[in-house]
């Protein structure tokens, strides 16, 4: 027979275990993967007058989870990433077989191999109910997965930051447009104030009208006993009669002095109120508005999108074991066909 000088079949399987095991179990590196959940918060902003971005109101977006994960898998990400990190020395750690620029990848060459090959070890998964976003990957050392994940997270902001240049840039102008509006503002009503000081205007209290009208009340009794008295002047002498005509006379434009005293201090304390609330809210929002000056000069960006991390980067158990037995019984199964059909 031709092929007679080939293994018996015990022969054939004793190799061929020792084979697999000497390979799956002992040359093929360990893997390990570190993972991380984010949440993408993004501003809360019914309309485009910024109010959420001078707030700071931020809500979680299920949109910048899927931007974000778009970007995590561009070359963009991975050039920054490499950047910061030697990315292709930690995944030429591995065996042979499987390391970058391994047999597997013997024919791929440059950064667009390195990137795909990065890709390969990076798991990412959205949950809308939570709207948040997992991110689990691959090396082979623990600690270096954990390196790269703290890095994306880091690079991660930095692209959210600047991921609305236009937008931000309108909002600059904005900003610096509504801060010059406001120091106008604020001088105008420093300016109305101060007039309304030289008046003598002030906030009317409530316990002065009170005041003033029991003195009205008063006077105006006084009024109903002159005119009673005046009624009677038959009995009374014409002196006597001027007298209390001129009394009269001295009481009414007393008591018209003090309507008038009160509805103008009235009417004048309610503008002053309004130009003192105004005066408040403007230098609050234009403090509000210095401190976003201050962010722009610094970064030159708006915080339109912040991440908060749910659950950082940790450590997770070896995940090749599963893989490793696979691996083993297949390619036992494959070597025993090939047998089978040569011994045929």
């Amino acid at each position: 027979m031709k092929y007679k000088h080939l293994l018996t079949v015990k022969q054939f399987y004793v190799i061929s275990i020792i084979i697999n095991v000497v390979f799956w179990f002992l040359l093929l590196s360990s893997i390990y993967t570190s993972d991380t959940i984010l949440q993408i918060r993004e501003v809360k902003e019914n309309n485009f007058d910024f109010n959420g971005h001078l707030s700071g109101n931020y809500v979680p977006s299920i949109a910048g989870c899927y931007m974000f994960s778009e970007w995590l898998r561009s070359e963009k990400a991975y050039e920054l990433l490499t950047n910061q990190l030697d990315v292709k020395s930690i995944y030429k750690k591995g065996d042979l077989f499987t390391k970058f620029g391994g047999i597997h990848d013997l024919f791929m060459h440059g950064d667009r191999s390195e990137w795909s090959y990065f890709n390969k070890n990076l798991t990412i998964s959205i949950n809308n109910n939570s709207n948040t976003i997992n991110i689990n990957l691959s090396s082979y050392n623990n600690e270096d997965s954990k390196k790269i994940l703290y890095e994306i997270i880091t690079i991660g902001k930095e692209f959210l930051q600047s991921s609305h240049k236009e937008e931000d840039q309108k909002l600059i102008n904005y900003i610096s447009f509504l801060s010059s509006s406001l120091d106008r503002d604020l001088k105008e009503t420093n300016t109305i104030l101060g007039n309304y000081i030289k008046e003598g205007i002030s906030i009317y209290p409530k316990e002065n009208y009170l005041n003033n009208l029991l003195i009205k009340n008063i006077i105006e009794n006084k009024l109903m006993d002159l005119d009673i008295t005046l009624n009677s002047m038959k009995t009374l002498t014409f002196p006597v009669y001027q007298a209390k005509i001129a009394q009269k006379v001295f009481i009414q434009e007393e008591l018209n002095k003090l309507y008038f005293h009160d509805i103008f201090q009235i009417q004048n304390s309610e503008k002053m109120e309004d130009i003192l609330n105004k005066k408040h809210f403007i230098e609050n929002l234009k403090q509000s508005i210095e401190q976003k000056k201050y962010m722009l000069q610094k970064k030159n960006y708006i915080d339109r999108y912040q991440i908060t991390v749910i659950s950082p980067p940790s450590l997770l158990i070896e995940r090749s074991g599963p893989y490793r037995v696979k691996g083993f019984f297949a390619t036992l199964l494959v070597i025993s066909l090939i047998y089978w059909l040569i011994k045929e």
